[in-house]
């Protein structure tokens, strides 16, 4: 990885990013990726863990699954949650420490966009899964907006426009959130997470694709049977795909 954020950062988003699972969009997008996982029971790699929430939702103590994180903070929370899990910490955008072909399945939810080579790790993902392996894929839309987000956890009737941009300053962040979160606790913890994601919105060394600058990328990799949705309040891409038989020439 490469930009402002260093790990430290990841460490301490770390502290609050459990907060999330108190927020409805995030638990219908935890609850999309479950979905799309059509056999989570075999082998599975979770690339960019995080704290282990897709995991513990999977199983509750993460046997026979693998997750990778960057952040040792991330990775101890996980290991709290799911005990069986494999966890090892480790940068995706390195050559992943696996054999060729030792996975069925494998999930990277909000990771893609912070490395900084997101073809070679589209490749190295391709490698790791076995033949007609899936791949499910879940990162930002380029111009996403984390305010309507929570507009859709609110339920507010208020226009998008309003939730906007809610990253042009801490005094903004504050209103809505506090706006959209009647939980005093949870407020404090999103406000948290809304200083470090008000860096990732604007860090010029992520990747925030659209559509069609996905779609090409993963295709090129050798992945086949692409299908793509909105998800996460329709401000990230979902992606599912299936690992060619063979390595493209």
């Amino acid at each position: 990885m490469y930009s402002r954020l260093t790990r430290e950062d990841w460490d301490e988003y770390a502290t609050h990013y459990d907060a999330l699972n108190r927020l409805r969009p995030y638990v219908g997008m935890l609850d999309d990726v479950h979905a799309a996982l059509t056999d989570a029971t075999a082998a599975l790699l979770d690339v960019g863990c995080g704290t282990g929430n897709l995991i513990a939702r999977i199983s509750s103590t993460g046997a026979g699954i693998t997750g990778i994180d960057y952040s040792p903070a991330m990775i101890g929370r996980a290991r709290e949650k799911c005990p069986e899990a494999n966890f090892l910490i480790g940068d995706s955008v390195a050559a992943l420490p696996f054999a060729d072909e030792s996975f069925t399945s494998l999930v990277c939810c909000n990771v893609l966009y912070a490395l900084s080579d997101p073809a070679k790790a589209l490749t190295e993902f391709f490698r790791v899964l076995k033949p007609n392996g899936s791949l499910v894929l879940v990162t930002p839309k380029r111009g996403f907006e984390n305010g309507l987000i929570l507009k859709a956890h609110s339920g507010s009737q208020k226009p998008g426009s309003y939730w906007k941009n809610i990253h042009a300053s801490e005094e903004r962040e504050r209103m809505l959130i506090t706006e959209a979160v009647d939980d005093t606790e949870l407020a404090s913890r999103l406000l948290q997470l809304a200083r470090i994601n008000r860096t990732i919105a604007r860090e010029p060394s992520f990747h925030f694709f659209t559509r069609n600058e996905l779609l090409p990328l993963v295709s090129e990799t050798g992945f086949k049977r692409i299908h793509m949705r909105s998800t996460y309040a329709r401000q990230n891409h979902l992606l599912i795909a299936t690992r060619a038989t063979r390595a493209k020439p």
